[in-house]
């Protein structure tokens, strides 16, 4: 136990970066996670290693891996960041990004030189068996879990180094009309010049519109922003900001109708342009209204003492029957490197307000 609530420790290995879960819960009730193993946050390896627990994350079997290991040394390519969700067949589907190195380019390389190709896989039988890897022709990279919005529509959030604009990344989706055989039709969700909007989550609100939650990640203790779009993905707000700083936001709608968003805590102690000395270093969630945020709570799921930025708070949750929620998130504390951990909650542990105002203060 840490403080009122219970912690798990899922998968831990000294040798290795163990970073970015995603969990669902299967149609036979277990839960299926899968996760990246590598040597670094930004690796020269890596590979995507699922578990399964079957008493609701409190013990982890059955690992195994998805697809072969990458490597620059022998691909040019590394895995990067999985989804899993479970769609409406019951079948579920991960979602993972491939980095990909420009031939030729000398190491160390910038990010916004390297190439990135998404792919997803399919399962029928609870994560079991899975299906050779799909492509898509999804631009830019850490995608979103894949969101249906039928039968045969679906759209995954990504982003990319805006081609128009100086230190600029851009937040798009990216459509499927025919369950994932095509995908052709892209849809700009925020470029700001000057901003770095990113990693976006998509969720549904109660009334039906969607919901875009994304990093910004100038490092100005800018907070997370939001669009909504109210035509399934087409058109999209301009970017208005959250009452939170979170990078990797997860959103997801809970039973109770209330939007729960999980994310790595940014805020900083100093506001000094690139300073990453967190005020509050923890993975975190919010959960409220998305279309009126001033009734929020936010909750500290765990916090991190490492003082590496990169190495806490990616994070993937589901609710699970009755009501509370499971969350697993890469952690590092006093480890050598970041290993994988979980956590119970519910929405009576939410007490605490957000500790900044709305407005656009902070650039």
């Amino acid at each position: 136990m840490v403080g009122q609530l219970e912690h798990v420790t899922i998968a831990r290995d000294e040798d290795q970066y163990l970073s970015f879960p995603d969990v669902v819960l299967a149609a036979d009730g277990r839960l299926v996670l899968i996760y990246r193993e590598a040597d670094a946050h930004v690796a020269t390896r890596s590979r995507l290693v699922l578990l399964d627990s079957f008493d609701g994350g409190h013990n982890w079997v059955n690992r195994r891996y998805l697809d072969r290991p990458m490597s620059l040394a022998r691909d040019g390519a590394v895995w990067n960041c999985p989804r899993i969700v479970r769609q409406s067949d019951d079948g579920l589907t991960v979602v993972c990004d491939l980095a990909v190195v420009p031939a030729d380019t000398p190491p160390p390389v910038p990010e916004d030189l390297w190439k990135f190709r998404t792919y997803f896989w399919r399962s029928f039988d609870n994560g079991q068996t899975w299906g050779m890897r799909r492509s898509t022709r999804i631009q830019g990279m850490v995608p979103d879990r894949l969101l249906e919005l039928s039968n045969d529509t679906y759209l995954i959030a990504s982003h990319y180094h805006s081609l128009r604009h100086f230190d600029t990344t851009t937040q798009i989706v990216t459509f499927t009309r025919d369950a994932g055989e095509t995908w052709t039709n892209t849809a700009l969700v925020a470029e700001v010049a000057g901003l770095q909007f990113c990693e976006g989550s998509v969720a549904r609100c109660p009334a039906g519109q969607l919901v875009c939650y994304m990093r910004e990640n100038s490092m100005r203790n800018v907070p997370t922003h939001k669009s909504f779009s109210l035509d399934g993905g087409l058109h999209w707000s301009m970017p208005e900001p959250c009452r939170f700083v979170g990078h990797r936001p997860v959103a997801g709608l809970l039973s109770s109708g209330k939007m729960l968003v999980t994310y790595r805590d940014v805020r900083l102690a100093n506001r000094a342009v690139g300073s990453l000395v967190g005020a509050n270093t923890a993975t975190m969630a919010w959960l409220g209204n998305p279309l009126d945020e001033s009734t929020g709570r936010v909750l500290t799921l765990e916090a991190d003492s490492s003082g590496v930025f990169s190495d806490y708070g990616y994070s993937g949750w589901v609710e699970l029957k009755g009501g509370r929620v499971f969350c697993a998130y890469h952690h590092r504390g006093e480890a050598e490197k970041s290993y994988i951990r979980g956590v119970w909650f519910g929405e009576s542990d939410f007490t605490a307000e957000p500790p900044l105002p709305m407005g656009r203060l902070y650039y």
